[in-house]
């Protein structure tokens, strides 16, 4: 493909809404996959891609390139109104590099590019919309085009505040399909309204990012919902009627007797406990998360599962790939010789019939030790053995993991399991294994595991029957074949595995993660990349060859369309 060829095939494909002309990523993607002739390369090739979900943003970032690094995104629904406050620096020459905020109906591995965007919107009063809404930049001319207003009337002077530094305050409230974007950075102000003519998400995530930029200090506010302010008002209703019937009260006692006085108090007593009570279920629900929903169009059919982690694993110069299914699948030994020879790490996630994911497996190429197996993926909240641990721990509180597998692994596995109808955000929680042979309990690792996210994250070598306990069972041994940090994945290549202070013997890997989707309906595979670590091994020429191919490419074609991707505004 020669450059002209790129270039016209660039502003061609332009995609959703022609809005991808100022979101380079996914532009480049489509190039990209056409070079490699079948190799899908994904939308942004930037490390740490994942935004998580998080309750306020916080901290301090430093920003190189367009979009490389994000922060983690708090959710926006109907009636929220957050308020962020941070400095920004830029440490380029231009108006667009500052801070962008971006609103994407989509989070963590289900975010892979701009058609699961809402709304980006940069700091020199620009943006333009993504696959979830119908907004345009403001040059489209059209109906939905967002329209800024601002007291910006000299960009060489803004531009001089942004790069000395500048204390910045953006509020962003929702209603509905209407978002309310304000703006304060010194004495600048930027606004935009913009109401989508799609339904937005009912929940979409809000997250900061930006290109040669410092964002430090990081605070977020948050204005109570309409519900809550209405629950508030019911409250105060009811202590106003609390306060009548006290009064009523009040008389009725003066002339009834000490008996009935008792029987009042006893009442407030009541009352007050069911308050109490009342308080701590909603104080419970909101320290609780909801399983991740993954939308049909990530999800694998069941029986495609082997074939697409084989496929990809084969086809992609990049570390690590996930596939979600809605069934659990055994892996045979095809794919853990997959795994091992093409030196990657492999997740594959289970959900449920409401498509909520209940857990996953990672297994890596640097932990295999042997392939020569079959390992069923299946997980049940429950056991047969359930009497027995209750008599040998004398509680009845344990949340029961039922393995389908029973035997040792093929090497350390990382599982994340959803626990947020048991567990509480933040929660230290125990892991136990029931050794059915010596009718025995022994604990997984020496620490406690942390619930995040209404999820666990734990590494094991062998599968029976374990359960989750809040409590450390005392006189309870360590389970001799446990790591000793049961809390360490196996895909993190700075983690120092060890079983008994021996460690884990590992093998060389490098390459970059990726993530896999492919849709129910056809089969297409979308992917999100992350930054390389190194290139291929030496020796590995297709890869070779393709990896220097591939970056030529993404260097031409960002030059050709960097000025479309970055609109500068000075006047």
């Amino acid at each position: 493909m020669s450059l002209s060829d790129m270039d016209t095939f660039y502003n061609n494909d332009t995609g959703l809404n022609n809005n991808k002309l100022y979101y380079g990523f996914d532009s480049i993607a489509n190039v990209k996959t056409k070079i490699l002739a079948g190799t899908v390369l994904p939308a942004d090739i930037v490390e740490g891609n994942v935004v998580r979900k998080t309750d306020e943003i916080t901290g301090d970032y430093k920003i190189g390139g367009f979009f490389t690094e994000k922060t983690d995104a708090v959710e926006l629904k109907s009636g929220d109104t957050y308020t962020f406050t941070f400095h920004n620096k830029s440490t380029g020459s231009n108006n667009w590099e500052n801070y962008v905020m971006a609103v994407i109906g989509e989070i963590g591995y289900d975010y892979v590019d701009s058609s699961d965007e809402v709304l980006i919107v940069r700091a020199d009063a620009w943006g333009w919309g993504g696959g979830k809404s119908d907004f345009m930049a403001p040059d489209f001319n059209t109906e939905n085009s967002l329209v800024f207003t601002s007291n910006i009337d000299d960009w060489n002077a803004w531009n001089e505040l942004m790069a000395s530094g500048a204390d910045c305050k953006v509020t962003l409230s929702r209603n509905g399909d209407a978002l309310v974007y304000t703006a304060v950075m010194g004495s600048y102000e930027v606004k935009c309204t913009a109401v989508s003519g799609y339904s937005l998400p009912e929940s979409c995530y809000v997250f900061f990012t930006g290109e040669n930029c410092e964002l430090t200090g990081f605070k977020t506010e948050k204005e109570k919902q309409p519900e809550e302010t209405t629950t508030e008002e019911t409250t105060s209703k009811e202590e106003v009627t609390s306060t009548e019937e006290e009064t009523t009260t009040k008389k009725v006692e003066e002339t009834t007797t000490k008996k009935e006085e008792a029987t009042s108090k006893e009442d407030e007593t009541s009352t007050k406990k069911v308050e109490e009570e009342s308080t701590s279920k909603k104080e419970d629900k909101v320290n609780k998360s909801e399983p991740v929903k993954v939308s049909d169009s990530k999800i694998v059919d069941s029986e495609k599962v082997l074939t697409t982690a084989v496929d990809k694993m084969k086809s992609t110069i990049l570390k690590t790939i996930e596939v979600v299914s809605d069934k659990a699948q055994t892996l045979t030994k095809e794919v853990f010789d997959t795994i091992q020879k093409e030196g990657k790490n492999l997740t594959v996630g289970v959900t449920d019939e409401d498509n909520k994911l209940q857990y996953s497996w990672t297994f890596s190429n640097r932990t295999l030790a042997d392939t020569d197996m079959n390992i069923d993926l299946g997980i049940k909240f429950d056991t047969e053995k359930k009497e027995e641990i209750k008599k040998l721990t004398g509680r009845e509180d344990a949340m029961y993991l039922s393995f389908a597998h029973h035997g040792e692994l093929p090497g350390p596995a990382t599982i994340k399991s959803y626990v947020g109808d048991n567990y509480q955000n933040g929660e230290k929680i125990y892991l136990y294994y029931f050794d059915e042979e010596q009718n025995k309990i022994l604990m997984i690792g020496n620490t406690a595991l942390e619930v995040k996210d209404g999820y666990v994250e734990y590494t094991i070598t062998h599968c029976s029957t374990y359960f989750f306990m809040e409590e450390k069972l005392d006189g309870v041994e360590k389970d001799a074949r446990s790591l000793d940090d049961a809390s360490l994945s196996v895909t993190d290549e700075k983690a120092v595995l060890t079983i008994n202070g021996t460690k884990v013997p590992t093998n060389e890997s490098t390459a970059v993660t990726e993530t896999t989707n492919t849709t129910k309906a056809d089969n297409t595979t979308a992917t999100t990349k992350q930054k390389a670590a190194d290139i291929p091994a030496t020796g590995d020429t297709a890869d070779s060859v393709r990896y220097l191919v591939m970056m030529f490419a993404f260097a031409v074609i960002t030059v050709l369309t960097g000025n479309a991707v970055k609109r500068n505004k000075n006047k």
